[in-house]
């Protein structure tokens, strides 16, 4: 009869292996792209960083909050997105096409904005939308694909969400902690431009790593 201790631990090796031969290394490294460093870190650097790129761009206060319910609305539209995915996959693909392609977006409007190519409030708000919907569009679409999983995989269904959850803290952590250094030292618009690299993965891994066949 096996025991609690036959378990490996957590980001062990043998934990990470097993892991892999049950979901493969392809949905391992899609959600690490996208759970642990575009909602980890990207999404909470971002969050820390807008109120001061907003003040840098001198929005005047009161319209602050209008611009926050349009550059936050792809969260609102995330029911729509994904079913826009389940019905009108392109070239026979429903999660992989549109995730290169909101991670596109969010990958440009990030080098835009860090790079100082937005000069307008009005580019700036675009930029910072189309970030938005790269976040919650992948966030959306790799939920489903490893809920998925869960169903078909139910023996480490508890290992696969450990992996998500605390790697998704992890570099939730990391984002807060250097975000007061960042945005003392580099300022916020540079910050954005620091945000390229953690979002360059996933955009390899909707190319890669998307576990999904035509008309999946």
């Amino acid at each position: 009869k096996s025991t609690g201790s036959d378990e490996p631990q957590p980001f062990s090796y043998a934990w990470l292996r097993a892991l892999k031969q049950d979901f493969g290394s392809e949905l391992l490294l899609l959600l690490f792209a996208v759970q642990h460093l575009i909602k980890g870190f990207v999404a909470n650097l971002s969050g820390r960083a807008t109120p001061y790129l907003c003040k840098a761009y001198e929005v005047p206060a009161q319209e602050i909050q209008i611009w926050k319910t349009v550059i936050y609305s792809p969260y609102v539209l995330k029911p729509i997105f994904g079913l826009i995915s389940d019905l009108l996959p392109i070239a026979g693909y429903h999660k992989g096409p549109y995730m290169f392609l909101a991670t596109s977006a969010g990958l440009v409007s990030s080098v835009a904005i860090g790079a100082g190519i937005v000069t307008s409030l009005n580019f700036l708000v675009v930029g910072l939308f189309l970030l938005e919907l790269c976040i919650c569009t992948n966030d959306l679409l790799t939920e489903a694909l490893y809920a998925r999983e869960l169903q078909e995989h139910a023996r480490l269904g508890q290992s696969l969400l450990t992996y998500v959850f605390a790697g998704m803290t992890m570099w939730s952590l990391a984002a807060n902690l250097s975000a007061g250094f960042m945005l003392e030292y580099i300022g916020a618009q540079s910050t954005f431009l620091a945000l390229a690299p953690a979002i360059a993965p996933a955009l390899l891994a909707s190319v890669t790593s998307v576990p999904e066949g035509p008309e999946c």
